[in-house]
């Protein structure tokens, strides 16, 4: 993307100062920020900037790529420019969710400095200790289920009456539901992940979908 805009600079560096302090305060992950350039965060806040609807935008990677150090610096984006957010999570309730909430703490975005309220969908048996938190800026909740898509909306329409627009990360979490694979497949270096179904046993799903 493009340099941002002269006006977006004071948030950028709001946004570099705060993501500093967070990883400094114990997170557990490796530095995120590199994950995201510093141009993406300014084209991510020059976005965020306008008054226009957004264009849904789909990140593609495998396991373990840095798809959820990109989405921290999406989130702290937002939280610099005061954009509330919503993280659905999928393809199950408990599980996702719950993953979702962990990482978060980890990440630090629960942190009384730099963080932020999060609340969830889980009930209290299943949340492991993390309270749903009161006047929250994100939400976690399940994209497949009505309830909390209900919540979302009154999520969404308790933020629009003060106008701030909310953002919207949907994650999918299948190795969660379907488990990690138990067997091993040779796959020749020199092609890219669109060949690796050649390379699959023939007569499963897996290799009909392209799955990893």
């Amino acid at each position: 993307p493009p340099p941002p805009p002269p006006h977006v600079n004071p948030q950028l560096i709001e946004w570099n100062r705060q993501a500093k302090l967070q990883i400094a305060h114990g997170s557990y992950y490796t530095d995120w920020r590199p994950c995201l350039s510093q141009d993406d965060i300014g084209h991510v806040l020059t976005i965020l900037d306008q008054d226009e609807q957004l264009n849904p935008t789909i990140m593609y990677a495998p396991e373990h790529a840095g798809k959820f150090g990109a989405m921290c610096g999406i989130l702290k984006a937002a939280q610099v420019a005061g954009n509330p957010v919503i993280i659905f999570c999928a393809p199950t309730k408990v599980a996702p969710v719950k993953d979702m909430l962990e990482k978060l703490h980890k990440a630090g975005f629960d942190n009384v400095d730099t963080g932020c309220n999060i609340a969830h969908t889980l009930g209290v048996g299943d949340a492991a200790g993390r309270p749903s938190q009161y006047d929250p800026f994100v939400l976690v909740c399940a994209l497949t289920h009505y309830a909390d898509l209900e919540k979302a909306t009154h999520f969404i329409t308790a933020h629009e009456k003060s106008s701030r627009k909310v953002v919207a990360i949907a994650d999918g979490y299948d190795e969660i539901v379907m488990g990690r694979g138990r067997s091993w497949t040779a796959v020749d270096p020199g092609k890219g992940p669109e060949n690796y179904p050649d390379h699959l046993p023939s007569g499963g799903l897996v290799e009909e979908e392209g799955e990893e």
